[in-house]
């Protein structure tokens, strides 16, 4: 869709333009068949109000897009897990990681069920539980976490790919951490 390549290009204003008017077309026709369509745009509204620092109306559209994806393809869902990641790396922002940590789960009980281990998504979902566990003090799970992500990372990236200078800067970061070895 157009508001992805956007927001690929960090045209956020853009892409919310056009998301807007995908929801205003959907919404208006309200057929059962377009229920996945509406919480697959409240998700990338989401994704873009994250990636502007904007956490409340990131929240919020995340939260919209459940009724949507519940009625159409059900909680254990692909799209639900990318709810959930939304909201565990929404509330991880909002510094409420109890909350993020419980999203979190949900989301990689989901994928664990439908993708390959060292499928991609699993690089983001590892990363921020890393994170979450490391914002409340447990640098043991934390690193668990980050190892895994990094694993999947060079299964799947180029090695100066940004997400893998990111992981292992995470880890070496850890107190009492052992390095990258």
């Amino acid at each position: 869709p157009l508001g992805q390549i956007l927001a690929a290009k960090n045209d956020f204003a853009q892409a919310m333009q056009y998301y807007r008017q995908a929801l205003e077309y959907f919404d208006a026709r309200r057929e059962e068949s377009h229920l996945r369509i509406l919480g697959v745009l409240y998700t990338f509204m989401g994704d873009a109000h994250f990636n502007q620092n904007d956490l409340e109306a990131a929240r919020i559209a995340y939260e919209e897009a459940f009724p949507y994806l519940i009625a159409s393809v059900g909680e254990r869902h692909l799209d639900t897990a990318n709810v959930y990641e939304g909201l565990g790396k929404t509330s991880l922002g909002r510094g409420d990681a109890p909350a993020a940590l419980e999203s979190l789960r949900k989301c990689l009980k989901i994928r664990r069920q439908f993708l390959p281990e060292f499928h991609p998504s699993f690089g983001s979902s590892e990363f921020l539980l890393g994170q979450t566990h490391q914002s409340l003090g447990d640098t043991r799970t934390a690193l668990k976490h980050y190892r895994r992500a990094l694993a999947v990372q060079k299964q799947n990236y180029r090695s100066d790919d940004r997400r893998i200078d990111q992981t292992e800067a995470a880890i070496r970061n850890l107190p009492n951490s052992q390095h990258i070895g």
